[in-house]
């Protein structure tokens, strides 16, 4: 929109944990509660494509406007420092039961590779905290975006990752963003952004999609993941 019209853009969002997204030199942030100010034209971010896209054009490349906090990235540069080599991030966790990942998926694929597996999660069951602890190799962060400003920490540490594997959950589409090769496995039915059975993503290029064969089944897109990991990267 900035591209083609001389305009404000006004961006409303719901919590302030987000503000830090955002460039506030390229858009007049208010947040709920407050008043909205007078304006032309007003509309919902997913309805914007049917407006200024073509039937045959509908996605647009992603503009990353993340603000680099100086602090946080200073933290997770020394943090990082004396990991060397491959670098996996791994989230297993989503809003939804039913695209949850079961860790032990993940902790199997670690178990195949000589590298190393980053958590890019918070809530991590105590079994699961168990069964992570005696993997030298899986290192988890529980003081990881504990402020209020939502993803600072996992935006620095995706940063000095070579790959995600994650669950469909925000990380995925944080990761995307930011221009780091992605790997999503999707449940049998999955969400609606992602189409059907193609695996790779019309919102990102870097975005490859492991789906399903079955309900609950995540053999599948795992063997495949594990194929491509050593294809990729070993």
């Amino acid at each position: 929109i900035k591209k083609q019209y001389n305009t404000e853009v006004i961006l409303y969002l719901k919590s302030k944990k987000f503000s830090h997204f955002y460039d506030k030199t390229k858009f007049n942030l208010i947040f709920e509660g407050e008043t909205i100010p007078e304006h032309d034209y007003h509309n919902h971010l997913l309805s914007l494509l049917k407006i200024f896209l073509k039937q045959n054009n509908l996605f647009c490349k992603p503009v990353n406007f993340f603000q680099t906090n100086k602090d946080i990235q200073r933290k997770w540069n020394d943090k990082f420092k004396n990991h060397k080599g491959i670098k996996v991030g791994i989230n297993s966790s989503t809003s939804l039961a039913k695209k949850d990942i079961p860790m032990k998926y993940f902790i199997n694929l670690a178990s195949n590779f000589d590298c190393k597996f980053i958590l890019l999660q918070k809530k991590i069951n105590s079994k699961d905290i168990e069964n992570i602890s005696i993997k030298k190799n899986i290192l988890y962060f529980p003081e990881m975006d504990t402020s209020n400003e939502a993803f600072l920490d996992s935006i620095e540490i995706i940063k000095h990752l070579d790959l995600v594997i994650t669950a469909d959950t925000s990380i995925a589409h944080l990761a995307a963003t930011l221009k780091k090769k992605t790997w999503i496995p999707l449940p049998l039915v999955s969400d609606w952004r992602w189409f059907l059975k193609k695996s790779k993503s019309e919102w990102y290029d870097n975005v490859t999609l492991y789906r399903s064969k079955k309900s609950e089944g995540w053999n599948t897109p795992f063997e495949k993941i594990k194929a491509d990991l050593k294809k990729s990267f070993f």
